[in-house]
């Protein structure tokens, strides 16, 4: 599933929803700020109270500096230090992305999804490319079509989001998903050829990880006929979402 934090500088994220964030998604986490004008990348932590330590160093260092965090689950490539995010495009632009793409992942890759849509596609357009219109029209509509979640910072300290719409933002801190507020448990599962993962949630609400939506387990009953042990999500409608709290 994954999760993205955008910091802002007059905002504070606070202990408890980082732990939780980081509870939710273990395999791996990072973060990007700016600082002289220069863009800063500090990633492959595997250890909560490491990552926590460097976050609030580098908030102290560059205190105008937004900050693009992200704590990352494994779908699909490796679980080791380049694989977390955020990725480099440039040496002036970082990027974090949550969801899943659906774009073709050889067998056994050691490369997550992320990073193939990074070197393959984002690294081979103009290196202003948000700058110009038709490429955000392009991310925007892709984002979309994936349920996925693009963030990027600049070197500028400007944050651009696409489908910021199917996140939300609460006191200056604009998050993907809401994993930070209640910590879950995944296992994988896999569906039409996509690597998803099902959702146990202790608080009785499920979460689609392909588009990040969440809802009871009474809507879920509600909304639409099981399919065996797994429903389909009824936001996005594509893709199965396991039903911890219904006894099937």
């Amino acid at each position: 599933m994954c999760i993205i934090a955008v910091k802002t500088p007059e905002s504070h994220i606070t202990k408890r929803a980082l732990h939780t964030a980081w509870g939710s998604n273990p395999d791996g986490g990072g973060f990007a700020y700016t600082y002289h004008n220069t863009l800063v990348v500090e990633k492959g932590f595997f250890v909560f109270r490491k990552f926590y330590k460097a976050l609030r160093l580098a908030e102290e260092k560059a205190p105008d500096s937004n900050f693009l965090i992200h704590m990352r689950i494994a779908s699909s490539g490796d679980v080791n230090g380049p694989m977390t995010h955020p990725f480099l495009v440039h040496n002036r632009l970082a990027f974090a992305h949550n969801g899943v793409l659906s774009i073709e992942i050889p067998e056994n890759s050691k490369l997550s999804d992320t990073a193939i849509f990074c070197e393959s596609v984002l690294k081979r357009l103009p290196k202003y490319f948000l700058e110009k219109s038709e490429f955000s029209v392009m991310l925007e509509m892709l984002a979309k079509g994936n349920f996925s979640k693009f963030v990027f910072l600049s070197a500028s300290n400007v944050v651009t989001i696409f489908n910021e719409s199917i996140g939300h933002w609460l006191n200056g801190i604009w998050y993907s998903n809401d994993s930070y507020t209640t910590r879950k448990s995944y296992s994988p599962v896999s569906y039409a050829g996509y690597g998803l993962s099902s959702d146990e949630d202790v608080d009785e609400r499920i979460q689609c990880d392909y588009c990040g939506a969440f809802f009871p387990a009474s809507e879920l009953e509600d909304t639409i006929a099981g399919t065996g042990y797994y429903k389909l999500c009824p936001t996005c409608s594509l893709f199965v979402v396991k039903d911890s709290n219904v006894d099937y």
